[in-house]
């Protein structure tokens, strides 16, 4: 039996191991999450100005930056971890 000629199938993600698509899994987080956090850190900053008879926005407003600012140092540690994982392991 003939394979079909021309008929060839493409690695659609462009990556060639499983280190590089976790390392691009981790980097397009990153790319959605910055944009996000800004937005974050502008409705917080947004309630907090605006909060005037309503103490409980004050409240609100800084759980939202520091949930926020969590969320980074989350994001960019398990970007950290991937990156120490992929040179560990394949040394590059």
């Amino acid at each position: 039996m003939a394979a079909t000629p021309g008929f060839k199938l493409e690695n659609p993600t462009g990556v060639g191991t499983i280190a590089d698509l976790a390392k691009k899994i981790a980097e397009a987080v990153i790319d959605l999450a910055i944009p996000v956090a800004v937005v974050m850190f502008v409705y917080a900053g947004f309630l907090y100005l605006t909060a005037g008879q309503y103490p409980s926005n004050v409240t609100k407003a800084g759980n939202i930056m520091k949930y926020t600012a969590l969320g980074l140092v989350l994001i960019f540690g398990g970007n950290a971890i991937v990156d120490l994982i992929r040179n560990t392991l394949l040394g590059k």
